[in-house]
């Protein structure tokens, strides 16, 4: 029920974008209709969509301007680009909020000592109208409440190294030097070559 309540409230906010016009989304009623309306599509078939919101256009994919895009890692090609709207941060921004709660409950002196947090720059790069570009991992890092930000024991100024083998050095330099309760790093392969 809560699903097909935020589904709803996500096809009405952008019926009248031009994805929105062209899959029916004022037409659709339930997750069934969804589905049928709105085939499985790989990046591909939605990059030309996103190109054009990246170039400057308005309302393609979503009724709200992307005020910046993450990056995927691009292990295929070029990095993927990610809109990202002030909608989706403040949704973003309640699931780590419930998150933190439930791990807080959960495990109490989780975040007792120092949390090593590995994340990827907030800013990569920008779009060619200049709309920041970069991981979610940083810019979530960013936003971060302060209760858990005052853990952190990794500057952001390392997790912003451009030499990976510089990054993870003083990385783990000062991990082992550190008393940690936590890791949080948006890839299990990260604490592998840590």
């Amino acid at each position: 029920e809560a699903q097909e309540k935020v589904l709803k409230s996500i096809l009405n906010t952008n019926a009248a974008t031009q994805f929105g016009q062209q899959h029916g989304f004022n037409q659709i009623q339930s997750q069934e209709d969804y589905t049928s309306a709105v085939p499985l599509q790989g990046y591909e078939e939605v990059e030309p969509w996103v190109q054009k919101m990246a170039n400057g256009e308005q309302n393609i994919l979503t009724r709200d301007e992307p005020y910046m895009y993450a990056t995927t890692s691009g292990t295929t090609r070029n990095p993927k680009l990610i809109p990202v709207t002030k909608t989706s941060q403040n949704d973003l921004r309640k699931l780590i909020r419930v998150w933190l709660s439930s791990t807080l409950r959960d495990y109490p002196a989780l975040f007792n000592h120092g949390i090593l947090t590995i994340t990827s720059p907030a800013v990569e790069g920008y779009t060619q109208k200049g709309i920041p570009t970069g991981s979610m991992s940083g810019l979530t890092r960013a936003k971060t409440p302060h209760l858990l930000k005052k853990r952190y024991i990794i500057p952001m100024e390392v997790n912003e190294l451009s030499d990976y083998d510089i990054r993870y050095f003083l990385l783990a330099r000062i991990a082992f030097g550190t008393q940690i309760s936590a890791v949080i790093t948006p890839t299990p392969s990260t604490v592998l070559r840590l």
